[in-house]
């Protein structure tokens, strides 16, 4: 009997101790909450912690709260800033990344005025577009843009080049010109001048001749320097427009003789002088002096542009003097 009651009071305890643990288990899971700590390495000597095994010695894993609480410090090769401020490492942590917002930068366009002669062709771009970009023009006779924003002129006017970007324009304004040289041949004499104008454009212009020996030009306007054959280059916008020169011996506008009439003896001689207008025509002309009637007076020129004339007979002539394409006359009478 003794030995029954002993068994039922066994069993009793048994039950009970079962009952206690399979309540204390359903507690233990529904309120206990359990922190993923970082696990980190130290040494027994060492005043840091580390992510792993930082150098000699023997380490011991620890918890990251554990190493502050022995008052360790971050190793600054494992932890280059400093003291984590969370528990992230092991297969028990939980980590959370803080990605910054994208900024999203406004579209630009590269130019937003243009100068462009007729013919020739730039590009515009569009920075920053994410979607793709639809180029239209509005006067397509002045000026025409592709689907890869290379504009090219047409003929002189304005225009506007727009770039539609998911619903947001850019706009850029385009002038071109069509610049034309006033004459594109002149025949000059040497020592005369001429003007010549670009038309067209309204911007710098860079004049110059290709041999200044025979040309010089000065904004636009040529001085015959010396017979030959040259360019006058006009230079707008990097284009080069030219006018071919010509100069021709300089034109003699007019002979001066210091006496139109001479009285001579027979058998006398008499110099006779000439000068000419323009002046440096003489560095180009010969001057021929010729008697009419050389049984009345005999004309020989002279190295100066004078002439000596001889008395051969009584009577009178004249004496022909020819520069280029100008003539005039001497009267000489013999007595």
């Amino acid at each position: 009997m003794e030995r029954i009651r002993k068994n039922i009071k066994a069993n009793v305890i048994t039950w009970m101790m079962v009952f206690v643990l399979s309540i204390g288990g359903v507690l233990c899971n529904t309120t206990i909450v359990v922190k993923a700590d970082m696990t980190v390495y130290v040494t027994r000597t060492g005043t840091k912690y580390h992510t792993h095994k930082c150098g000699n010695g023997t380490y011991f894993a620890s918890s990251l709260s554990e190493a502050i609480d022995m008052g360790l410090d971050a190793c600054s090769k494992c932890f280059p800033n400093g003291t984590p401020s969370n528990s992230s490492s092991g297969s028990n942590a939980t980590s959370r990344v803080t990605t910054k917002p994208k900024v999203v930068k406004p579209i630009e366009i590269n130019k937003t005025s243009l100068i462009l002669l007729k013919g020739k062709t730039k590009r515009l771009k569009i920075k920053h577009a994410t979607q793709s970009i639809k180029w239209k023009s509005s006067k397509k006779s002045v000026a025409i843009v592709s689907k890869n924003g290379k504009v090219k002129g047409k003929k002189a006017g304005k225009a506007i080049i727009t770039a539609v970007v998911g619903g947001k324009t850019r706009k850029c304004s385009v002038i071109v010109e069509a610049p034309e040289i006033s004459k594109s041949y002149i025949d000059i004499n040497v020592g005369k001048t001429e003007t010549l104008k670009l038309k067209g454009c309204k911007h710098h212009i860079k004049w110059y001749s290709y041999d200044s020996d025979i040309v010089k030009v000065s904004k636009g306007k040529i001085i015959a320097k010396d017979i030959g054959i040259t360019k006058i280059y006009a230079v707008c916008h990097g284009r080069k427009i030219s006018c071919l020169v010509n100069v021709d011996l300089p034109e003699v506008e007019n002979i001066f003789l210091n006496s139109s009439d001479v009285y001579m003896n027979l058998d006398e001689s008499q110099k006779i002088y000439a000068t000419i207008s323009p002046m440096n025509a003489m560095d180009y002309y010969s001057i021929m002096w010729v008697s009419e009637d050389t049984n009345v007076v005999h004309a020989i020129s002279g190295i100066d542009g004078s002439a000596t004339l001889y008395a051969m007979g009584i009577g009178e002539t004249n004496i022909v003097v020819t520069i280029g394409d100008k003539k005039t006359k001497c009267h000489v009478i013999v007595q």
